[in-house]
């Protein structure tokens, strides 16, 4: 794979997926888990739509990155829980690099925005 580590066809793996991976990583995990683990990593300022998350673990679930079963959920329901593959052990890794070698991109963008707009006081526009 030329040290590709599975992102190359696209680019390295968008935002959501990239979390998905990472939660995946640490356990197994289901659909609405993953929206409240994302809503608590931001303090209640973002979880993405249900849609979003479950779009993109099945595309996910497609491509290798994570498998998936069915559990007896404690509630009487089944849920559908994902585990992450080696290959996606290996685009989360890969994505994660790709993110870093652009972390000093991302620092002077945030950077202007906090000299620009004051961390959004909507001024200096």
């Amino acid at each position: 794979m030329n040290g590709c580590r599975g992102h190359c066809r696209s680019g390295p793996p968008g935002l959501i997926p990239l979390l998905i991976l990472r939660l995946a990583y640490e356990g197994p995990v289901h659909g609405y888990q993953i929206i409240e683990r994302v809503r608590e990593m931001t303090s209640g300022d973002y979880a993405p739509e249900t849609g979003v998350v479950y779009t993109a673990l099945r595309r996910m679930e497609r491509r290798g990155l994570l498998t998936s079963r069915w559990v007896e959920g404690a509630a009487g329901g089944d849920k559908r829980v994902y585990e992450i593959t080696e290959a996606g052990v290996e685009t989360l890794r890969g994505g994660l690099e790709a993110l870093s070698a652009r972390r000093r991109l991302f620092e002077e963008l945030f950077e202007f925005y906090e000299k620009t707009w004051g961390g959004g006081s909507g001024e200096g526009n």
